[in-house]
């Protein structure tokens, strides 16, 4: 017996061991449309650092500072952008947490047009963008600021999980 709340599935197994799948809903994604969105994903995390990008290093900061976010004067620039597009990345969370009407409202109140009948992941996909483009890093008006301690724990684990993927891919001989 499995349940899975996501997509409403629920498997159950009857006495005649015979499994029975039920789908409560229409509306449960596909593969597809899940590996399009993540793709959507990452495009728009990489449009937030091509944007980025066209920043040097003292404007980067005072875009971060912008919305309560400070760094440790030695960070570099890459390492300030990377920590950017982490933030970032976890704004998609938030905004995947709202409700369809909260999303067209946000939408309406950023002038995004063209939002009639988009279902909920393109109106997220139409908002992230609306951030990246526009280099909004916080979208979420109640977020917290993260402290210099925080962004330098952040990349350490960062290091060390492509430490841990290099060697992990690395070929044994």
């Amino acid at each position: 017996m499995s349940y899975e709340t996501a997509n409403m599935s629920f498997h159950f197994e009857d006495p005649d061991n015979q499994t029975t799948v039920s789908d409560i809903t229409d509306t449960t994604p596909s593969s597809e449309s899940i590996e399009e969105f993540r793709q959507r994903r990452q495009e728009i995390n990489k449009l937030l650092e091509t944007e980025l990008n066209k920043l040097n290093r003292e404007d980067v900061k005072k875009e971060a500072k912008t919305y309560g976010i400070s760094f440790s004067p030695k960070l570099k620039r890459p390492e300030i952008t990377d920590y950017l597009c982490a933030e970032f990345d976890k704004h998609w969370a938030i905004i995947l947490a709202k409700k369809i009407p909260e999303l067209k409202t946000l939408c309406k109140s950023n002038k995004i047009s063209g939002i009639t009948g988009l279902k909920k992941e393109e109106l997220c996909a139409q908002l992230m963008t609306y951030y990246a483009a526009n280099l909004i890093l916080n979208p979420d008006k109640d977020a917290t600021a993260a402290s210099p301690a925080d962004i330098y724990l952040l990349l350490l684990l960062k290091k060390y999980s492509q430490t841990l993927s290099r060697n992990i891919h690395k070929p044994s001989r």
